[in-house]
């Protein structure tokens, strides 16, 4: 199986996976605060204050976004110097554009901008002020920054696709399965601990992860597909020829 199919049978599987996550939190609306309630007291979440755990939350971000930053740098020394150009220009594109409409976009531009619901560390449940909302209904319980859905859950798993996706092709059937148990092992982890920590309700990490289920092998698959190919090759040529009619001609 492709790195094509691959991205193919992720985004079904991720459709499949926001309908059946719509019709349980639909059907189980209190679902988030039995959750929530295994972690946390009126006095708020202890795990949040903790200094191992708090390493290992900011271990994560420091992964997502330090990968993120060293890939731009990377590119840039490729654009400015592609004689030594170091990894795949395509490659880190890719995984660029995936961070930029999945975390970027889709979770902190889109749905935590304008969701509205209150983080569990800040409802009345859990010591705070505001009122517990569902995740399928939009609220008027938080202004900016909110919980639905979770920025680093959806930043850890873009991150493991895309990783992903990337390493497949050089995967033989055995490493394919270390690598899958190894995505899912590193979204999970990142993604519950914002759970543990009082950040996000269970419903913003798991709607974070399936979301960036589409958006990241969508933007493989276009990113990778053969016209995109076409339409690279024939806008360099178009550069090139204008490039050759713009140069002034130089004395016989």
């Amino acid at each position: 199986m492709g790195p094509d199919i691959l991205a193919r049978r992720l985004i079904a599987g991720s459709i499949i996976g926001l309908l059946i996550a719509v019709a349980f939190f639909a059907a189980m609306p209190q679902a988030d605060l039995a959750v929530s309630n295994l972690f946390g007291t009126v006095k708020g979440f202890p795990v949040a204050h903790q200094p191992l755990w708090v390493a290992m939350r900011n271990g994560f971000i420091l992964t997502t976004d330090g990968t993120m930053i060293a890939l731009l740098l990377i590119l840039v020394h490729n654009l400015v110097r592609p004689a030594r150009a170091r990894l795949e220009n395509r490659a880190i594109s890719f995984a660029l554009l995936s961070y930029a409409l999945g975390p970027g976009l889709v979770a902190n531009g889109i749905f935590k901008s304008f969701w509205g619901r209150a983080r569990p560390r800040n409802i009345l449940e859990f010591g705070g002020q505001h009122l517990y909302s569902s995740p399928l209904l939009p609220s008027d319980q938080c202004s900016v920054n909110c919980s639905f859905v979770s920025g680093e859950g959806s930043a850890v798993t873009a991150l493991a696709l895309v990783a992903l996706l990337l390493a497949w092709p050089r995967l033989g059937r055995d490493q394919r399965i270390w690598a899958v148990v190894a995505a899912l092992l590193y979204a999970g982890c990142g993604s519950i601990l914002r759970v543990v920590f009082g950040g996000h309700f269970l419903s913003d990490v798991i709607f974070a992860a399936l979301m960036m289920g589409i958006v990241v092998p969508t933007t493989y698959i276009v990113v990778f597909s053969r016209e995109t190919d076409r339409s690279a090759f024939r806008f360099g040529r178009r550069v090139k020829a204008d490039a050759r009619l713009a140069r002034p001609e130089t004395a016989a």
